[in-house]
């Protein structure tokens, strides 16, 4: 079954990174020719898209947005302000995700608060680690085996 088409998409916010994050001065590399200009969505292969979805709804809290048309299963999520998830429905191939591999990570502004409703509703995690940079990360993985890092910005782990 066809999922998704449920809730109004907000509209488009443009997104800039703050400048100490970027090399070279806080500066995009300018040479008058084409650029990137945002991560706009990441997309994964799901068996199972009411699954995935009620993963996503439930145990990550993101919103639903309306998705096209397709013909093909699939759902879209909102991901903070400017980006999305689309899943992609009849994965009939193994998913290859691991913490120190392939995986992609949420920003949180709380993770006592996180830590708290995961263990709350059940849902198994891998332990807070404090990353070099300073900041807080958890894995949760989803019903297809997909890591996501829940992680804190960078600086704000207490020593």
């Amino acid at each position: 079954p066809r999922i998704g088409n449920e809730s109004a998409t907000k509209s488009p916010m443009i997104c800039r990174p703050a400048a100490s994050r970027l090399e070279g001065g806080g500066r995009f590399p300018d040479d008058g020719r084409m650029r990137f200009t945002e991560l706009n969505h990441i997309a994964l292969h799901v068996e199972d898209v009411e699954a995935s979805c009620e993963f996503y709804e439930r145990v990550l809290k993101l919103e639903k947005i309306t998705r096209p048309a397709f013909g093909f299963p699939g759902a879209w999520y909102r991901l903070g302000e400017c980006q999305e998830l689309h899943l992609i429905g009849e994965r009939d191939l193994p998913v290859h995700s691991h913490s120190r591999g392939a995986h992609w990570a949420l920003m949180v502004d709380d993770m006592d608060e996180w830590e708290a409703f995961l263990t709350e509703i059940g849902q198994p995690y891998l332990p807070r680690r404090v990353r070099p940079d300073k900041a807080y990360q958890i894995y949760v993985e989803d019903p297809d085996g997909h890591m996501i890092e829940v992680c804190t910005p960078p600086g704000s782990a207490a020593d």
